[in-house]
């Protein structure tokens, strides 16, 4: 079986703090030819039909991921969106003088300001992503109300700015000395010189966990990079704890579905994939799969990535039957949005 491994590489909100969270997307090679997929209807809302030859299933014997989903996510108005994007971009250029401005008055007035257009960030998503006493935008795969994960991550954005405003000039040059260090993280991890990454991704775990604290979204990240980094290496049983941690942390600290907490869902299924545990690897991956598919639709490629690895880790547990229309998907969905050659 070959395998396609795809680095997936996110800067956290704080640049010159965060490192780099790298998640593994395995898959194997799709080499089947099938038609497109197209759901028919037609006025009087016949049932959602697949056109696929021989293959056209009630939508009530599809497992539930596979299910057509009716999702309003709570999206930005295109005047709102502009001006959020905006503000974001003048926060990051902010942020690192909050850290490396000559003198600390200069650190404090980067900061100050950063803060300033945080809460006004974090006011517009509220007001229109929020959930509010009249209002509920967002729902879990339950249905119970949730807050979105754009709104938790501008909460978290000012929280950490507020959080360095309040550091020491010893804590803060700690932090300023890790500035570079995630793309040479990402470059050493693209060369294979997977140690190296680790040493570099060690430090900035000392430093974030003294610093900022265990919990906080950069220390995490670069928990999550340590399990990363272990697992390519073969070091399967380092990385567990590693993983188990990002995630836990995650979940209490960014929510369930926040895209960051979902790589480490998706990570602990690939790990306990790799140890030849695929019974325990396969409710990871389903929950990174609804979660995804509900977060961010049927055509992102994390969704479809993780549609992909339902449909292995069920055919490596001999559920072809079952494995089937999950390939079916990801290989149509990948036709669809990234064209027919692509790798």
């Amino acid at each position: 079986m070959l395998w396609n491994i795809r680095l997936v590489c996110a800067l956290a909100s704080l640049s010159t703090v965060a490192s780099v969270a790298c998640a593994q997307e395995d898959h194997p090679a799709a080499t089947h030819d099938a038609p497109d997929v197209a759901a028919e209807t037609t006025e009087e809302q016949a049932p959602f039909r697949l056109n696929l030859p021989e293959w056209n299933p009630d939508p009530e014997s599809l497992p539930p991921e596979l299910r057509p989903l009716d999702v309003v996510r709570p999206v930005l108005p295109e005047d709102v969106a502009a001006e959020v994007a905006e503000l974001e971009a003048r926060i990051a250029e902010l942020e690192p003088l909050g850290l490396s401005a000559e003198t600390r008055a200069e650190q404090n007035a980067a900061l100050d300001e950063a803060i300033e257009l945080a809460e006004r960030v974090l006011a517009l998503r509220v007001e229109h992503q929020g959930n509010t006493d009249g209002v509920v935008r967002w729902r879990d795969a339950a249905g119970e109300p949730v807050e979105w994960h754009e709104v938790i991550a501008a909460r978290r954005t000012l929280a950490d700015l507020q959080v360095i405003r309040g550091l020491d000039d010893a804590a803060r040059a700690e932090l300023a000395s890790l500035g570079g260090t995630n793309a040479e993280v990402v470059r050493l991890y693209g060369a294979g010189d997977f140690t190296g990454a680790q040493a570099i991704t060690e430090r900035q775990l000392d430093i974030h966990r003294r610093v900022l604290g265990d919990e906080h979204p950069s220390a995490l990240e670069s928990i999550g990079n340590m399990g990363v980094l272990l697992q390519a290496q073969g070091k399967l049983s380092e990385a567990e704890p590693y993983n188990r941690e990002a995630l836990e942390g995650r979940r209490r600290v960014l929510g369930g579905e926040h895209p960051n907490t979902l790589t480490s869902i998706n990570n602990m299924g690939l790990l306990l994939q790799a140890q030849g545990k695929l019974a325990e690897a396969e409710p990871y991956y389903r929950e990174a799969l609804e979660a995804r598919r509900l977060v961010s639709g049927d055509d992102h490629p994390d969704t479809l990535a993780s549609i992909n690895n339902m449909g292995f880790v069920l055919q490596a547990q001999g559920k072809l039957a079952e494995a089937e229309p999950y390939y079916r998907e990801a290989l149509e969905g990948r036709r669809r949005v990234l064209g027919g050659e692509h790798p």
